[in-house]
């Protein structure tokens, strides 16, 4: 009953700004919204695309929907376990489950598109599926493909930017582990719980979606991550052409590093390595400046370290040799879990854009200082 309540919901949010939209102003020439928003000071002016995928992407995103008028989110498509698993394996559809994060990140009803997109049937045949996930299979069914049926659904939540798929291929990840196993599937990779040595893509060859090249290739600002780095990050990356045309785009390029280690993909890893591991699988690490968070979690530290989990170091000499920038700040939200801040990772990224592209992009309500020196985000160059 709570999931019904929750649809009537949202389909009455749906019609209301429908019928706002519909209502125009006295001189009859625009709609009331859209004159609205036109009149009232925007958001930076800027085409950002950000690389990635599961909750680290979405956090990303949905920090940065209150600052940019334009972000794209590029998504892997890799995934096989869970509701996402069960739906690629009885369908045939791409796995939706990642795709199911950015679009409720994104939405203008977050909190309501969120619960409602998260929410599991208990019971019967739809025992562990998503309602998002079911709801974005649905509407590839009706618009014809996976790709036509994100953007019916991006109209229908009110999304902000758009969310595309890397490939519509179906792709599988195979890692060669140091101990010399060949692990096929992203959620037998992680639960192997191994030293990822190398990883592939089978097909070796997936076609890459036209519009995330056209994306990446017009983009302003280009991130990769935050993310898994093996299941989620490097999935896109590998996708033939993705990386080439990150490497020819003129956009400024930014790693954003995940605040905690990951058991089973990244354990023990530091900064650098996390850019190590791209530069092995693409020749180089493809950015001009990685983002790091300086300020571990205190509350919570003791429980990730008792499951393999810790802060990521800075190791500022090896960073150095790589010849990128590097970005420190504050940027943690620790509350019944460690992970971003949206709001304080957006900020943290277009202060680097202002400093890196010349542009004044966020307003100066935090001092009349650099913001690098005065926002909350508490950037500072490394030393």
């Amino acid at each position: 009953m709570a999931a019904i309540g929750l649809v009537l919901t949202a389909f009455g949010l749906n019609r209301l700004v429908t019928h706002v939209e519909r209502v125009v102003d006295a001189d009859g020439r625009r709609p009331l919204l859209a004159s609205l928003q036109r009149d009232r000071p925007g958001p930076a002016r800027i085409r950002v695309v950000a690389i990635g995928g599961g909750h680290g992407l979405a956090s990303a995103l949905r920090g940065l929907k209150v600052y940019c008028d334009s972000v794209t989110a590029i998504v892997t498509v890799a995934d096989d376990g869970g509701s996402s698993g069960r739906l690629r394996r009885d369908l045939g559809v791409v796995p939706p489950g990642d795709i199911r994060n950015c679009l409720a990140a994104l939405a203008d009803e977050e909190e309501l598109l969120t619960t409602l997109f998260e929410y599991r049937f208990a019971d019967g045949e739809l025992a562990g599926h998503s309602f998002g996930n079911l709801f974005l299979t649905a509407m590839a069914d009706i618009a014809g493909d996976f790709e036509e049926g994100v953007r019916a659904a991006s109209k229908v939540l009110a999304v902000r930017g758009q969310v595309l798929p890397v490939s519509l291929d179906a792709i599988t990840l195979v890692a060669h582990m140091a101990d010399g196993q060949e692990i096929i599937g992203e959620s037998a990779i992680t639960a192997a719980g191994g030293q990822i040595v190398q990883l592939r893509l089978e097909p070796d060859a997936p076609l890459p979606l036209p519009d995330a090249l056209q994306a990446i290739m017009a983009a302003d600002v280009i991130l990769i991550g935050p993310g898994s780095l093996y299941t989620s990050i490097l999935p896109n990356l590998l996708v033939p052409g993705i990386t080439a045309a990150i490497r020819h785009s003129k956009a400024a390029k930014l790693f954003v590093c995940n605040v905690m280690t990951q058991p089973g993909e990244t354990s023990h890893y530091t900064a650098s390595d996390h850019l190590a591991a791209l530069s092995r699988h693409l020749g180089s690490t493809l950015v001009d400046a990685i983002l790091v968070n300086d300020h571990p979690p205190t509350v919570l530290r003791a429980q990730y370290e008792a499951n393999g989990s810790v802060p990521v170091v800075i190791d500022a000499d090896a960073l150095a040799a790589m010849h990128v920038q590097v970005v420190l700040g504050g940027l943690l939200w620790e509350g019944d879990r460690v992970r971003h801040d949206s709001d304080k990772l957006a900020r943290a990224i277009l202060g680097w854009v202002e400093g890196r592209l010349n542009l004044k992009l966020l307003p100066r309500r935090w001092g009349s200082g650099p913001l690098s020196q005065t926002a909350p985000a508490d950037l500072r160059p490394s030393r």
